[in-house]
């Protein structure tokens, strides 16, 4: 008889009653994903394979352009990059299985596995070849041109990560990164990407989590948290419908300014235009 009053802004992870099958189904996540949800995997139920488990974050990082402008540790980035003597060039990948194999490789060698498992990789690219949905899949590589002079076309890139957009809104989900050098080409990858996203006139990415320590470089990056409820306000704002075709103009709902042009799949650019760019 001791009952309290709840809603739902009280929980965070979701487990709704579908079927083993429904719950890896690339419209619905999608659609979970243009509610703001962020979906991971985990062993929810024992003896049972992984499966995805949304949430509805309390809190979101967000990187807004005008804080990653200002911000130093981007500002110092840009400047080195600009005097290094390597060339980097980021791509949004059209070799898929090649940008998770090494997402998978990296996450497993520094962190004992990966969330970002090959049937969630599947299932994202499933909807992302839904033609009737808002859900694009990134897979974006960055290269070093420099390094690859003698290493032939199948040089491998140097630091990657996988996200999604929806409408103008990047969404941020894994990365990784190769050898560690005093380049800090995680970094680099980063910054180039909030350059390349800001100049296609993306309105701002989402970078998801924001409390562990191991994400200081969100806060580096110049992000914001938001809680939920202002999430939630400002990526309805900039999502368009559900229901489009792809391929279509993306205008700000707001504005109704047609300023948008989609990273495309296959599509590359160097970071001495993005640099030249700002």
């Amino acid at each position: 008889e001791n009952f309290r009053e709840v809603d739902l802004s009280n929980f965070n992870f979701f487990l709704f009653d579908v079927s083993a099958t429904s719950a890896w189904s690339p419209r619905q996540n999608a659609r979970l994903a243009y509610e703001g949800f962020i979906t991971i995997t985990a062993k929810v139920h024992r003896n049972k394979p992984e499966q995805p488990l949304p949430e509805l974050q309390p809190f979101y990082s967000v990187l807004c352009w005008r804080d990653f402008q200002s911000s130093r540790h981007v500002q110092r980035a840009l400047e080195q990059i600009a005097s290094s003597t390597s060339n980097y060039r980021l791509i949004d990948s059209p070799d898929k299985q090649r940008a998770w194999k090494l997402l998978n490789n990296y996450q497993n060698l520094q962190n004992g596995g990966n969330w970002l498992t090959a049937d969630y990789f599947a299932m994202l690219q499933a909807a992302s070849a839904d033609k009737a949905i808002n859900f694009t899949l990134h897979t974006i590589e960055m290269h070093d041109d420099s390094r690859a002079a003698g290493a032939g076309a199948d040089a491998l890139p140097v630091a990657g990560e996988i996200g999604y957009t929806i409408g103008r809104v990047y969404t941020s989900l894994s990365g990784w990164t190769g050898e560690r050098t005093r380049c800090r080409v995680g970094t680099v990858q980063l910054v180039l990407l909030g350059k390349w996203l800001e100049q296609k006139g993306y309105a701002f990415s989402s970078l998801g989590h924001c409390y562990s320590p191991t994400m200081d470089y969100k806060r580096q990056l110049g992000h914001r948290v938001l809680p939920r409820v202002d999430f939630l306000d400002l990526l309805a704002s900039h999502r368009a419908a559900f229901d489009i075709c792809k391929g279509r103009a993306a205008c700000s709902p707001n504005t109704g300014e047609c300023c948008f042009s989609p990273i495309e799949h296959g599509e590359s650019v160097l970071a001495s235009k993005l640099i030249d760019g700002q």
